[in-house]
């Protein structure tokens, strides 16, 4: 809590100190990124929200990501339409799952979904698994469709998307969604994974972080 609140003063700050001298977008979001590898949030959100202002999708993107985890969720859904309506796919993907998941307010998951569906349709590749654990699931006001759902995730997963490749691992060892279970098939993208990739499939209900 204590970091969330931090994190939420420091994106008030940010939104009155956003100026000083100026810098092409790019290289505001560049030094940005490198900020926030370091930890330095404070530069980061500086730079982000000035690249953001001066039209930078990813900068918006970036931006409205930290406000999200300082669940300042109305100025996070703005900046995350912003980069969406420009085209941004990872914007799609962030202002979807946030709608998705009750943070834009109730009943709007069908918004949410729409963007999931747009960045997917944009082979995006978070979005593609996003959009296939739905399917699996049935959940979101979305029909249970296996077969679509594996159709996504192998597409991602010949793009070398590693989250969609451990996804289609799980799916073809132990079946889902009427999606029969396959070793030879789970064998096949388990070739595909990194060494450093834990391959051992995950038993019980899924944790938090994979919900859509």
């Amino acid at each position: 809590m204590q970091t969330k609140q931090w994190l939420a003063g420091l994106a008030m700050v940010c939104s009155l100190s956003a100026g000083g001298a100026m810098a092409a977008p790019e290289d505001d979001y560049k030094e940005g990124l490198l900020a926030q590898g370091k930890d330095d949030l404070q530069t980061a959100m500086v730079l982000f929200k000035r690249a953001a202002d001066a039209g930078h999708p990813l900068a918006m993107v970036a931006f409205g990501t930290i406000l999200d985890l300082a669940e300042e969720n109305e100025a996070a859904l703005e900046w995350l339409r912003k980069a969406a309506d420009a085209g941004e796919v990872a914007g799609m993907d962030r202002l979807g799952v946030m709608l998705l998941n009750g943070e834009g307010g109730k009943n709007r998951e069908k918004e949410g979904l729409a963007w999931i569906e747009k960045a997917a349709g944009l082979n995006h590749g978070p979005s593609m698994v996003v959009l296939a654990k739905i399917l699996f699931s049935g959940k979101s006001g979305v029909g249970v469709d296996g077969e679509r759902g594996l159709k996504l995730l192998t597409s991602a997963a010949e793009s070398g998307f590693i989250p969609a490749i451990k996804e289609l691992v799980r799916i073809h060892r132990v079946g889902e969604a009427g999606v029969p279970p396959d070793p030879a098939a789970a064998q096949f993208w388990e070739a595909k994974l990194p060494k450093s990739v834990d391959h051992r499939p995950k038993t019980g209900k899924r944790s938090g972080g994979d919900k859509p």
